[in-house]
């Protein structure tokens, strides 16, 4: 690591983006010490990074600075003992050796799940994933059962922060449910699942109920009487 160790609160953005932006200026004109300022860029990047680590590439974009280069000055300067230890005085020869260096240190290991790369990570680190894939990423590659568990837990929440209506809530979404299973064209597949759900909103307005069906009043709109009047 680095050896920029500054408090969260000490950190000045602005300042960090423009000390980022003159040392990314002056790799193009610094010639052989090029290295010294992409390892200098790298150090404040770093700085940023630990301050907002779940907004900081959109802090990249905001101030106007390539992802993959200052991505890359970080490598350099995370490994700035190895990087100077070297002799490499180009960027690209330096980064190489860290590439291979790090590829010969993985090859052994066998290859990890992305399931327990998430379980290993923080909770910051895994929301900065969920936000760099996007809502809509997100919603094409879920299941349809996960999307179901998501909407109900969503609308148990809910429910939740206005105890006066979580019965009603659930009442009709185990109502919902059965009459999505008896639709004409509903699947056996899909038949079974929405009775599941329907059985799972049951349970929670049981225990919602505290477990004494007899706490229960059922009622029916007057709008729904009216409807049902006129038909």
């Amino acid at each position: 690591m680095t050896d920029i160790d500054i408090a969260a609160a000490d950190v000045k953005l602005e300042e960090e983006a423009a000390i980022i932006r003159r040392e990314c200026a002056a790799v193009d004109i610094a010639g052989l010490n090029r290295i010294e300022h992409a390892i200098e860029a790298g150090k404040h990047a770093l700085k940023v990074n630990d301050c907002i680590p779940r907004r900081f590439r959109r802090w990249l974009k905001e101030n106007g600075l390539k992802k993959s280069t200052i991505y890359d000055y970080m490598m350099l300067a995370r490994h700035e003992k190895s990087v100077r230890s070297s002799g490499h005085s180009s960027i690209q020869a330096a980064l190489r050796m860290l590439r291979k260096s790090s590829a010969s240190n993985t090859t052994s290991k066998p290859k990890e799940s992305l399931a327990k790369h998430w379980k290993r990570e923080q909770e910051s680190a895994r929301t900065e994933f969920i936000d760099e894939i996007g809502i809509d990423q997100f919603r094409m590659a879920m299941s349809l059962t996960f999307y179901r568990r998501l909407r109900d837990l969503v609308r148990a929440e809910k429910a939740d922060s206005n105890p006066d209506n979580k019965g009603t809530i659930l009442l009709k979404k185990a109502l919902s449910h059965i009459r999505a299973a008896d639709a004409p064209g509903a699947s056996e597949t899909a038949a079974v699942a929405d009775i599941s759900e329907a059985a799972g909103c049951l349970r929670m307005l049981l225990k919602a109920l505290g477990n004494d069906p007899t706490n229960a009043i059922f009622g029916i709109s007057s709008a729904a009487k009216k409807r049902k009047a006129a038909a």
